[in-house]
């Protein structure tokens, strides 16, 4: 295809070899290309696999920005490419297809645009991303649906603003934030369609159900939106909101393919001869019945018997299994021996034993331990005696020997388990995963900080005042190479200050210190942590505080009213959706040096989670340092009271990379260098306000650094002059003028650079300046009388024996904290909610003297379990809310935890890592409910989605913990609280509950070792170990009490326990282990006063799976009659448990399920004399299929034959067992080309028999079971064809009267003429399709019509001709045409029995519109007329050659028409094309001229020989290969 078609088409239409694997093929090119494939969230699911991130149009825009790779693959439309090149200049962006357009940016010319900008001015402009980049030119901000509102509030509520294209959201924007925007008036033409009025009639079929809407609708449909948001937005909405309540619909169903003969097997590269084809249970053969493209996985019918019979297919292959890591052995063989030469018996034996990578397994995946076993035999047997029986019937003579053949097979699976798991125990949540931290400690990822809402100066606009309180503050990681012994760069002063590298704010600390159960291999055995170090010195100047008042000292004064803060941007934005539960840190007590000497070290700690500021230098412009002008130019930065800022757009934050620019660039927030300071308004102010009161030294420090921002990295040769200590190096290390120096301006023979991206208040380079303050804040006393465990969000308290370099061996107290996000101490602004947390901001204030805040982690801990916010409380409202905390404990971090200090459960031992190559032990860890101030009959609890069928396992354990809290102010004792779980498919309607009184383990420090100790912290009485058919029972029992009248499935149903009275066991509605979609842990209090208590539950396991086998057998009789035809008979059963030896326990068979058929298929030709020629290829198919489920499908819980045990009656067993058998039947019947093959000899004549032909097929398929009273599908199809194809000689009248040979006279002498057409044919057809389902009322089953009849229809009448006719042999015409008709009938359900009266009806109404001819859907036609100049016949003329060709198209489609009569109009569509071609062929030509004419015999000659020589070489080299 030429290039010019590609773009035309806008994207490349080449075919693809068939054995190629795309998926591979691709990620091959993009491994060789170095790109990365981008998907957005609306492509095809093929697409989305490929693609490494799929998100919507803001993630596919960050994730561009940040990709390494040199080419970008962009699927999704035009704009998200321009967006991608804008973004990456120099990448290569390709976009698949480049036609791939958006309505929504088409509705915005980037011409009409720019005019409705001019036409506005003083108006800032913001752009939708769904924009082309030439409306973004004349854009001053780009957002998405995602940043759009915080963008838009980000902006003075005085600036005027245009927005566009989207009008949708525009108006949305404005309604949320109260702006009046201009809006451009474009739309997406999908989201303008959703109806209100569509929508309202959904909501009231569900009512329950979330509406779900993208800011892009219309105003009208937002307002009924449960959760407006973006793509990405509504995603995570649903994944994160779903309630169970209303989570409780499966949408189930099954395809059903038409009769076409294709079969997607839905793999590709399916391994040669594995594919098995049946039909009516017999087997086909391929190439012969079907084919198979085993590359593509496609299986063809070929056999148009099957195809017009209907008859259902199966189809059978293998898969190339994917061992994985997993070990597995397998063992078999495959015995045959055949008895004689028509009868063969054998067998076949496999073994399979499968190895666990660790201990513990999950539910499901248990290691199989599996044996298959079966036999088969096979004979056949010529019968000579049938062939002569049927050669007795008159008129019939066969040519054939008959035969008769029968295979049979059994095999039987004999399941075993791998008892080499943790406990034989099956895994439901071991909780390892209950908490995941997402690390915030990187220091480069944090700058300083705005000023904090606290703080009287944050209200000051373009003040210098505004600073006056900031203190320095520095945050690091030390650098080992201060610490290590090993260390070649250590400096000399340092290296021999052994006291100053034991002090324990410098010190390296390791993972034992903290984590001493931690285990240790020899490559992590000296592993250290990367501690954050906050340092905050109150006395000293942050940067840009401008304050004069200084002591002579140059110290600040009133040291407790400053602050030192500094912030980040967080990745994860939606605490809800993630499940972010708290923020946890371990502390170092900062008081190690202090504690005892008396004075005021303390102060507060505070976080701020959400909205922040990032206007770091309060003016209310945006700095970037790239956006300063290189040459000093004023044009391009306007001047504030704080210095200078770019007037620029920012497109990307880059340093420009001329020579002497980053000198000009990195010069820090306020544009000004350390030279330009000193001259500059504010500065040279605070310059002079000074001079006098502070020492001349200090004023020499001033001057040298007014603004205080001057960057110093922690080494440096004029350090180790001044001999300066580790603490005092990284003083400096976060200021930002000068700290991502080039090397061109290094002054030492090492990277001093911080960072090499420039410095701008947009942390979060969304390219616009967030101002509001908007977040929730936590404050954290350090006092040293505050730190105790119990308070002040101390959880646990670890203290560590650290030998230290000088040789002394000290203890220091490590700290956890753990803040719970919603023990928030304020608000600040209009927060509602934990859905966009963007920013988080940390800040120290209220000290008089420097303190040094070690974080050993420092962590956003998210949780897999949720807290359920739902009242779980019986009876009145409770007086007090409680609170729980939900937390995770853990054998390495929480081993001296008080209270009670983490042991491993007994029984129970760490996990050995697979991944590691030696020996290495996981951690080892159990969810933890912390309740506190529970009232009486109230609980709380966490809640788990899940989807599980827990009826194969007979047994349920977990470990449950429970201690007093340390300071226990509510005096809980045993048996005063009590843990329960819920299983169910939700947690209000349909559950099981087990609770048991929990007994209190006494505060002390326990030993992990000890099974005794083990025992006292996880104790007997607390375990929940109970058998599962103790769910069952109560079911069984609450149901015998609702027969009786004395309860009902809406109140909650109670008994204790037999085999331990003091626990409760509960149902509610009617759940079952066999669809357990959620799982509920928790707390209530059963005392009569408030109560709090710390709970663990750890090992929430299975045991004592049934794994039982199966056994399956089938049979297959063939009958072959000579050809005449063949019988087929075949039988097959399973029963439950039968599998595949591969297959574990839920894949396995949960039915017995019996299949037999009978195929036929018979020549009715044979039955006529040979002489009558008359074929009838007949096919008849029979199938029937049983299945009785193992469990009772009405209570999934009960098996079966437990189930009709329980009957009284045989009827009642009756009933039951037509309920819950599901019985298909399937009839096909066909007649194939039905005709008389008699033609006049010679000369075929138009009323030939053998011009006619007739075909019929019918197809019936029923089913019943136990939703379903019956479902009955039955399709007609009958076809009649004429084709004419006369045989003549065409007339040729100058032939004979023209004698001359001459070849002048060739033109007239060869004129002929066809008098009849060439074809003519004709066919009819008439398909039917009557489909009707009628649902079972489980509550009514007396009355299988009381719920409505659904039913669907299609009655179809088509009529095509073609005609062929070659008047002369270069003149040709053909024509076709073909009209598809419908024949209508009344929308009525077509059941004689049930609706007799609209039977008649409906009969009337189909006759009469036969007789009609049926409705026309569509009519077709098309006319194509050749006609071939005779030039070749002039000899003068031979050379040239001249053809013309007209082809002419019309077509006709009814238009809909709605249900009051209404049409939208018919289509009809005409087309007509003339095309003339001529040719010149230039040899011909000089072969006129005989001099001309042996030239190219001599070329042509030597060409020939030339040839020759190649080939018999050629010729010799295969012989000689």
């Amino acid at each position: 295809m030429k290039k010019e078609e590609w773009l035309k088409k806008g994207y490349v239409d080449e075919p693809v070899e068939k054995a190629l694997d795309l998926k591979a093929e691709i990620k091959r090119l993009c491994r060789e290309k170095d790109a990365v494939i981008l998907g957005h969230y609306y492509q095809a699911d093929e697409i989305q696999e490929i693609a490494d991130f799929i998100g919507d149009s803001l993630a596919l825009a960050q994730w561009a920005a940040k990709t390494d790779a040199k080419i970008i693959v962009m699927c999704g439309v035009h704009f998200m490419g321009e967006t991608a090149k804008i973004l990456c200049p120099d990448k290569k962006v390709l976009i698949p297809d480049l036609n791939a357009g958006c309505s929504l940016a088409d509705s915005c010319p980037a011409d009409k645009f720019a005019a409705f900008v001019k036409d506005h001015p003083g108006y800032k402009v913001i752009s939708y991303v769904n924009t082309s980049a030439a409306v973004k030119a004349v854009t001053d901000v780009v957002v998405t649906s995602t940043n759009a509102r915080q963008i838009v509030e980000s902006f003075p509520e005085n600036e005027k603003l245009i927005f566009g294209p989207d009008k949708n959201l525009g108006n949305y924007i404005n309604s949320i934030t109260g702006r009046q925007m201009l809006l451009w008036d474009g739309a997406c033409h999908v989201h303008e369609k959703f109806s209100v009025e569509k929508i309202i009639e959904l909501k009231k079929q569900y009512p329950d159900a979330q509406v779900l809407v993208h800011p892009e609708c219309k105003g009208a449909v937002a307002k009924l939106a449960d959760k407006i948001g973006s793509t990405a937005g509504l995603l995570k909405y649903a994944m994160a909101k779903q309630i169970a309540e209303k989570n409780k619909f499966l949408l189930s169903g099954e395809y059903k393919g038409n009769n076409g003969a294709e079969i997607s097997l839905g793999a590709m590269n399916v391994p040669q001869g594995s594919v098995t084809v049946t039909a009516g249970g017999v087997t086909l053969t391929e190439n012969t019945d079907y084919t198979v493209d085993y590359s593509m996985g496609v299986v063809t019918i070929i056999n148009q018997s099957i195809i017009d019979a209907g008859t259902n297919v199966s189809v059978d292959f293998e898969s190339n299994d994917n061992y994985g890591m997993q070990r597995k052995t397998l063992v078999g063989f495959n015995l045959q021996y055949d008895v004689s030469k028509d009868f063969t018996f054998g067998g076949t034996f496999m073994f399979l034993n499968e190895q666990p990578l660790t201990t513990k397994v999950n539910m499901g995946e248990e290691p199989l331990k599996n044996t298959l076993w079966g036999v088969n035999l096979s004979w056949k047997k010529e019968s000579q005696w049938l062939t002569n029986l049927i050669d007795k019937i008159p008129l019939i003579d066969v040519t054939e020997p008959s035969q008769i053949s029968f295979t049979g097979e059994f095999a039987q699976l004999i399941a075993g388990q791998n008892k080499k798991i943790q406990g034989s125990a099956s895994y439901i949540d071991d909780f390892e995963n209950t908490k995941n931290g997402i690390s915030v400690m990187q220091p480069t990822n944090w700058m300083i900080s705005s000023v904090p809402s606290d703080f009287e100066e944050s209200k000051l606009v373009n003040d210098v005042r505004g600073g006056y309180n900031r203190a320095l503050l520095s945050w690091y990681t030390v650098d080992p190479l201060f610490t290590r012994q090993s260390s070649s760069l250590t400096p000399a002063h340092i290296k021999s200050d052994l006291n100053q590298l034991s002090n324990h704010y410098v010190r390296e600390v390791y993972e034992r210190e903290l984590y001493p159960n931690k285990t240790q291999t020899s490559y992590n055995s000296a592993a250290s942590l990367p501690v954050m170090n906050l340092a905050f010195y109150p006395t000293e100047r942050g940067a840009y505080n401008l304050d004069p008042n200084l002591d002579y000292n140059g110290r600040l004064t009133n040291p407790k009213t400053r602050w030192g803060g500094m912030m980040r941007k967080l990745d994860t934005n939606d605490f809800e959706t993630a499940n972010i539960e708290y923020v946890e840190f371990w502390l170092l007590d900062p008081f190690i040096y202090t504690r005892d000497k008396g004075g005021d070290y303390g102060g507060d700690f505070y976080l701020n989670l959400g909205e922040v500021s990032e206007d770091i230098l309060h003016d209310g412009k945006k700095f970037f340092e790239s956006g300063m002008p290189i040459d000093g130019n004023s044009n391009y930065y306007t001047e504030t009271a704080w210095g200078r800022v770019p007037n620029t757009t920012s497109v990307v934050y880059a340093f420009n990379n001329e020579s002497g620019a980053r000198e000009r660039q990195d010069i820090g927030l306020n544009g000004l260098n350390s030279e330009e300071e000193r001259t500059f308004g504010a500065y040279r102010e605070f310059l002079m306000a000074v001079q006098g009161k502070v020492s001349p030294q200090v004023y020499d420090s001033l001057m040298n650094d007014p603004a205080g921002d001057d960057y110093h990295y922690f080494r440096g040769s004029d350090y180790d002059a001044q001999q300066r200590s580790i603490l005092d190096r990284y003083k400096y290390i976060n200021l930002p003028e000068g700290n991502s120096r080039s090397n061109e301006n290094a002054n030492e023979s090492y990277d001093t650079s911080y960072k090499t991206t420039p410095d701008v208040e947009d942390i979060n380079q969304d390219y616009t300046l967030n101002e509001y303050e908007k977040y929730y804040q936590y404050k954290i006393s350090i006092r040293p009388e505050d730190f105790i465990v119990g308070q002040n969000h101390i959880v646990d308290k670890r203290t560590a024996s650290v030998k230290l370099r000088n040789g002394n061996t000290e203890e220091v107290n490590w700290y956890q904290f753990r803040i719970p996000l919603t023990e928030y101490q304020k608000k600040v602004g209009n927060i509602n909610d934990f859905t966009s947390i963007r920013f988080m901001r940390m800040f120290l204030t209220g000290f008089e003297q420097p303190v040094i805040l070690r974080f050993a982690t420092l962590d956003l801990v998210k949780a897999e379990w949720r807290s359920y916010e739902q009242a779980l409380y019986a009876g009145e409202m409770p007086t007090t809310n409680g609170s729980m905390e939900i937390s995770a404990v853990n054998i390495e971090e929480n081993n001296d935890k008080t209270p009670v200090n983490y042991v491993l459960p007994p029984g129970i031992s760490r996990v050995v890592d697979p991944a590691q190559s030696q020996l290495a032990e996981d951690n080892e860890q159990a969810l933890s409910l912390t309740v506190r101030n529970l009232a009486t009959g109230d609980a709380r609890a966490v809640y788990k989605n899940t989807n599980l069928d827990m009826r194969q396992y007979k047994h349920l354990q977990m470990f449950v913990h429970a201690n007093a809290l340390a300071e226990n102010v509510t005096e809980t004792e045993d048996n005063q609280t009590s843990i329960f779980i819920r299983l169910g498919s939700d947690y209000k309607n349909n559950f099981y509950e087990y609770e048991i009184p929990l007994k209190l383990t006494a505060a002390g420090r326990y030993d992990t070792y000890s099974a005794e100790q083990c025992r006292a912290v996880w104790p007997e009485e607390n375990m929940l170990d109970i058998d599962l058919s103790v769910f069952t029972k109560v079911k069984q029992a609450r149901n015998r009490e609702k027969s009786l009248g004395n309860t009902n499935l809406t109140t909650l149903f109670s008994v204790y326990d037999d085999n331990r009275p003091n626990n409760k066991v509960s149902v509610m509605g009617n759940p079952t282990l066999g669809e357990v979609k959620t799982i509920m842990i928790g707390v209530r209090n059963n005392a009569r006063a408030t109560k709090s208590v710390e709970v663990w539950a750890n090992e929430l396991r299975l045991q004592e799976y049934s794994n039982d086998g199966g056994w399956a057998a089938q049979g297959h009789l063939n009958i072959q009659i000579s050809d005449l035809g063949s019988v087929n008979l075949t039988g097959h059963m399973e029963t439950a448990g039968f599998g595949g030896i591969e297959d574990k326990v839920s894949e396995r068979n949960q039915e017995d399920m019996y299949n037999y058929s009978i195929t036929t298929s018979f020549e009715l030709g044979k039955l006529l004399p040979e002489k009558v020629r008359f074929t009838a290829p007949i096919y008849y198919s029979f199938n029937k299929e049983v299945i009785k489920p193992k469990y009772n499908p009405l209570d999934t819980d009960m098996l079966l034959e437990d189930a009709l045990d329980a009957c009284t009656t045989e009827h009642e067993k009756d009933s039951l067992r037509s309920l819950t058998t599901t019985e298909t039947t399937n009839k096909n019947f066909s007649l194939s080309n039905v005709k008389f093959n008699i033609a006049t000899p010679k000369h075929p004549m138009p009323y030939d028999p053998a011009n006619f032909s007739f075909s019929y097929s019918h197809s019936e398929s029923n089913k019943t079971g136990e939703t379903t009273a019956w479902e009955t599908e039955k399709n007609w199809n009958g076809a009649f064809n004429y084709n004419y194809s006369p045989e003549y000689k065409p007339f040729e009248p100058f032939k004979k009267m023209i004698k001359s040979k001459s070849k002048w006279w060739d033109i007239i002498r060869d004129q002929n003429f066809n008098y009849l057409p060439q074809n003519i044919s004709f066919n009819t057809n008439i398909l039917r399709n009557y489909y009707e389902y009628q649902e079972r009322d489980i509550e009514n089953l007396e009355d299988p019509t009381s719920l409505p009849l659904s039913f669907s229809k299609e009655f179809l009448w088509n009529r095509d001709f073609s005609l062929k006719w070659d008047l002369t042999k270069n003149l040709h015409f053909s024509f076709n045409s073909a009209t598809h008709a419908e024949i209508e009938e009344p929308n009525v359900p077509v059941n004689k029995d049930l609706y007799a009266d609209q039977y008649q009806v409906w009969k009337d109404s189909v006759w009469h519109s036969i007789k009609g001819f049926g409705t026309p859907l569509d009519y077709q036609q098309d006319f194509t007329a050749s006609y071939k100049v005779p030039l070749e016949k002039i000899p003068c003329f031979s050379w040239m050659s001249l053809d013309g060709n007209y082809t002419a198209n019309y077509s006709w489609e009814r238009g809909m028409e709605l249900e009051d009569g209404t049409s939208y109009g018919n289509t009809i569509n005409n087309q007509r094309s003339a095309t003339i071609n001529g040719r010149f062929n230039l040899e011909t030509l000089y072969n006129f001229s005989s001099f001309l004419k042996e030239v190219n015999k001599k070329f042509s000659a030597s060409e020939r020989k030339k040839a020759s020589t190649n080939r018999l070489s050629q010729d010799h080299l295969l012989q000689y290969l």
